[in-house]
């Protein structure tokens, strides 16, 4: 197969970077091809970041990042391109997403979870935030259905929510909002992180690192 021009390489990552559920689409190749990319971008970032270390001995910072955690925070703080390359590598490395079974006839559980409270239901806009971190994809209103739990009824609001998280920005994108907006944004991500695998919290975990660094 012919590999993708650089400029095609880098619309396809910026693309999978703001719309997660391209992932589902995407051949062997092009996962193998983006994987790469998304590693030379994490290993150009780093070096940026140490040489700013260097050259800032002093920098002022949080308590919690001292003592080894130093480049950590500058990379999660001060390097967008770096946060996309981690963002991109937790969606190929996966685990893969079995297909959605249209023809059944109840809610299919979230996946992922181990033992969540049954009374503990999740709001529509926790719903889709949890559909987009554990990689499912529908593509109308009626597939959403099959995902509804709780206090969630309606295939239509689940599936423009699901629409609207999927762009990256507009769970991230908070800041020029007000702190109880951020807020709700974390407690958001927070109540859905308990459904998800070790492996598909990576991304929402770091993108709450993100929220509470917009101050």
């Amino acid at each position: 197969m012919t590999p993708l021009t650089p400029t095609a390489l880098r619309d396809l990552y910026r693309k999978l970077v703001n719309y997660p559920a391209l992932a589902l689409a995407l051949t062997g190749f092009q996962k193998v091809e983006l994987w790469e990319y998304a590693q030379a971008e994490e290993l150009i970032e780093t070096r940026l970041i140490t040489e700013m270390m260097e050259l800032n001995p002093d920098y002022p910072y949080p308590d919690e990042y001292r003592n080894g955690r130093e480049a950590e925070y500058l990379l999660y703080k001060h390097s967008p391109a770096y946060r996309d390359s981690q963002f991109v590598l937790q969606l190929l490395s996966a685990p893969p997403v079995r297909p959605l079974d249209t023809s059944a006839s109840v809610a299919v559980p979230a996946p992922g979870a181990t033992e969540v409270d049954k009374e503990s239901h999740l709001s529509v806009s926790e719903l889709a935030l949890l559909c987009v971190y554990a990689g499912h994809s529908f593509t109308n209103e009626d597939a959403a259905k099959h995902y509804l739990e709780g206090s969630v009824k309606s295939g239509r609001a689940l599936y423009n929510k699901f629409i609207y998280y999927c762009e990256r920005s507009n769970r991230i994108g908070f800041a020029d909002a007000t702190v109880r907006k951020r807020k709700n944004m974390i407690a958001r991500i927070q109540k859905v992180l308990p459904r998800l695998t070790d492996e598909q919290k990576k991304g929402p975990e770091r993108e709450i690192v993100i929220l509470e660094g917009q101050n």
